[in-house]
């Protein structure tokens, strides 16, 4: 019982850190990315952008709707840019919002445009990457807590 509370421990313990480590390589990976765009290195800069922004920050999806719409670092996709603004949008921010809503406008085959979106959405969502934060975290945990049998005489190794 007392290995599984430590291991319990180890896991919670490791989970409360990772928010101020992604933090800084959050940042570390934007100052990157923003270097490159600012550079004219839109490739390098749509790459950096395209990792953080499937990791759900709104930023890099704000910047990777704009690099599609302006065909920088890709070819220019209007459908695309829509796509990633709705992910953007989804912080609220009411810039975002209405870049959103203006990419929606000047597309022909909106209907087209809005599955692209509800895929992304699926993929990247906020609601997406917050079930699959969950999982992975019921996952550690159970991975911590299956190595004991929940018997009184202790652990058992499997």
């Amino acid at each position: 019982m007392k290995s599984i509370c430590i291991a319990l421990l180890a896991v919670i313990f490791t989970a409360l850190q990772a928010p101020c480590a992604l933090a800084a390589t959050l940042q570390d990976y934007r100052s990157e990315a923003d270097q490159y765009y600012q550079q004219g290195n839109f490739r390098k800069a749509y790459k950096a952008y395209l990792k953080l922004a499937k990791t759900g920050d709104n930023y890099s999806q704000h910047l990777v709707s704009t690099m599609y719409a302006n065909g920088e670092g890709k070819s220019e996709n209007l459908t695309k840019a829509y796509a990633w603004s709705t992910l953007a949008a989804e912080s609220g921010q009411d810039q975002w919002v209405n870049y959103s809503d203006e990419l929606l406008q000047r597309i022909n085959d909106k209907d087209k445009a809005l599955n692209s979106a509800n895929k992304l959405k699926k993929k990247y969502g906020q609601e997406a990457l917050k079930n699959k934060a969950e999982r992975k975290t019921r996952e550690d945990l159970y991975e911590a807590g299956s190595k004991c049998t929940g018997s009184k005489m202790g652990c058992r190794r499997h």
